[in-house]
């Protein structure tokens, strides 16, 4: 009778617990999960980054053209429109302005590489020669 009882408390004891294999099973779901969610996370960053950028290069146009509206030509620069006007992209950059003529200008974002590395910059040129 008792050797009966000691067998069934050792197997008790011993399905207690999680086995190794099933704890690293549960860490390598995890971490999958894991890195499934940071590429989401930042895919959505940098839309909303990008989204930013058009929605800023939308208002600095808005007071560009209003500007011109009012002189007859573009500003030599944006430090005439305002303060109400965006004046660094997402990364914490200025948007760089570029009058091309007095009809046309140029907008750009240096992007999130920066100004070192032209491949991932944001330009809007609006107007005409």
């Amino acid at each position: 009778m008792y050797g009966i009882r000691n067998d069934a408390l050792r197997r008790n004891r011993r399905r207690r617990g999680f086995t190794l294999i099933e704890m690293l099973a549960v860490m390598a779901i995890i971490a999958v999960l894991v890195g499934i969610v940071m590429g989401i996370s930042r895919d959505a960053s940098r839309r909303a980054d990008r989204a930013r950028v058009d929605a800023d290069m939308q208002a600095i146009r808005d007071g560009l053209e209003a500007f011109r509206l009012e002189s007859g030509t573009y500003p030599d620069s944006l430090a005439r429109l305002g303060s109400d006007i965006p004046r660094n992209d997402p990364w914490g950059r200025p948007y760089q302005y570029q009058r091309r003529s007095r009809f046309m200008f140029e907008l750009r974002s240096t992007g999130p590489a920066g100004p070192d590395d032209r491949t991932d910059d944001i330009v809007s040129t609006v107007g005409s020669r």
